[in-house]
């Protein structure tokens, strides 16, 4: 019996850019992909984490009439949220999904020289730029996500199939 661990991001209420539409409904409409998905097999269970940030208070409204309780996805709340792979074992599965606005950040001098022209991706976090709070650069990510995985990768010698880890971004830097 396996279980799915999924943290599902989704940022409509940005108060410092320009506010989305359709982010929340991209991350409920996964989430019931994924809910159905293992509704349909008698061996894998769906075990979600929701970091919501609705765009207006009839949003919110909407999402906690459905059962949804909002957390909003700070910096600090979305690296919390990973702790909710520890509970991942061997032939888990493990999803992070973030829709929300990307951009980009010079490289800060811990991470100069590994990528061209020393730019690097982010995703834009429920309180980046507010009193100093930062994105959450893609580095950190790989990070997070090596962290989570750390000492469930695959081993033959074992027989153990690990724990499989999907990361899904909808976010772009289009800057309109």
């Amino acid at each position: 019996m396996a279980n799915l661990y999924a943290v599902l991001i989704g940022i409509n209420g940005y108060k410092q850019c320009r506010p989305l539409e359709g982010c929340i409904n991209d991350v409920l409409a996964v989430g019931h992909f994924f809910e159905a998905l293992c509704a349909a097999q008698d061996d894998l269970h769906w075990k979600p984490s929701y970091l919501l940030e609705p765009a207006s208070e009839t949003e919110r409204l909407q999402l906690e009439t459905g059962g949804h309780q909002i957390v909003s996805p700070g910096r600090q709340q979305i690296i919390d949220a990973f702790r909710h792979f520890d509970q991942a074992q061997d032939g888990d599965f493990c999803l992070l999904y973030y829709s929300g606005h990307g951009s980009t950040v010079t490289a800060p001098e811990v991470f100069k020289g590994y990528e061209p022209g020393d730019v690097l991706q982010t995703i834009v976090c429920a309180d980046s730029r507010i009193n100093g709070s930062p994105d959450l650069l893609d580095k950190e990510l790989g990070y997070l996500i090596a962290k989570a995985v750390d000492g469930k990768a695959p081993n033959p010698e074992q027989h153990k199939t690990g724990v499989h880890f999907l990361a899904i971004f909808d976010s772009c830097h289009a800057g309109t």
